[in-house]
């Protein structure tokens, strides 16, 4: 075979091996490839991107958890509202708050820019999702916009600006001088069931429901003079069950 049949064959064969591992941006990662630079930076930068997600995706199921437990309590000394969005608005805001701790606690990477304490979350502006209909809850980087002044014009008396638009991303230096984009991802299932409980609860205590309720382990009313409503569900989160306690 001739020497330059065997070049074509080998450059072949290592753009092959290298696509391969580009087509494995599915899980969020997104990189900026040179053609000449080493797999072992693209592969140490795949490892770090699925670091990142598997945390988020850890992080996430825990804040659900979490979310479920602190939406049960928030009406213990009161009436459960009689709008289902107010109970999602509120489960939805303990588990951004709870995700955002999580985010931020995430260790330090040496030699990237996540070397330092609290920087995925200074890093990188996240947006999770909510979708009741696929009961699941998707996360990712936000679409950052801003306006960048570039002059000022006298006549009308006002700056001059153009708007920039992109979704946000880390950047990951490698020790060749390579820069990787990384936009981390998470999608887990999301129990929208737990919200028919509080209507069901809200119906034992009016009468209209009678008997043990579906989906609950018990539901009572104590104390002498709160009559304050103790509903046990069958959902279990982090060990224990989730409890739903108001007063009618």
């Amino acid at each position: 075979m001739k020497k330059g049949q065997m070049l074509i064959i080998t450059a072949i064969v290592m753009l092959v091996s290298l696509g391969a591992v580009l087509m494995w941006n599915e899980g969020g990662i997104t990189k900026e490839v040179t053609i000449g630079q080493t797999q072992a930076d693209i592969f140490e930068t795949f490892a770090i991107g699925q670091t990142i997600n598997n945390y988020l995706g850890d992080a996430a199921e825990i804040s659900i958890c979490n979310a479920m437990h602190l939406t049960g309590l928030t009406w213990k000394d009161e009436p459960l509202p009689e709008e289902e969005a107010i109970i999602k608005i509120s489960f939805e805001n303990f588990f951004r708050d709870n995700l955002a701790v999580y985010i931020a606690a995430f260790p330090p990477i040496k030699k990237t820019s996540l070397e330092d304490e609290y920087s995925l979350y200074t890093n990188l502006f996240f947006h999770s999702e909510f979708d009741y209909d696929n009961k699941v809850i998707k996360g990712g980087p936000d679409k950052v916009v801003y306006n960048h002044a570039y002059g000022y014009d006298p006549v009308a008396d006002e700056s001059l600006y153009e708007t920039f638009e992109f979704v946000d991303y880390l950047e990951i230096l490698s020790d060749d001088g390579y820069i990787y984009k990384l936009r981390p991802l998470y999608s887990i299932e999301f129990p929208t069931e737990f919200f028919d409980h509080f209507k069901t609860a809200r119906d034992w205590t009016s009468g209209t429901q009678e008997g043990m309720p579906e989906g609950f382990e018990s539901i009572e009313t104590t104390g002498e003079t709160t009559n304050q409503v103790l509903a046990i569900t069958e959902l279990r989160c982090l060990g224990k069950n989730v409890e739903i306690i108001f007063t009618p």
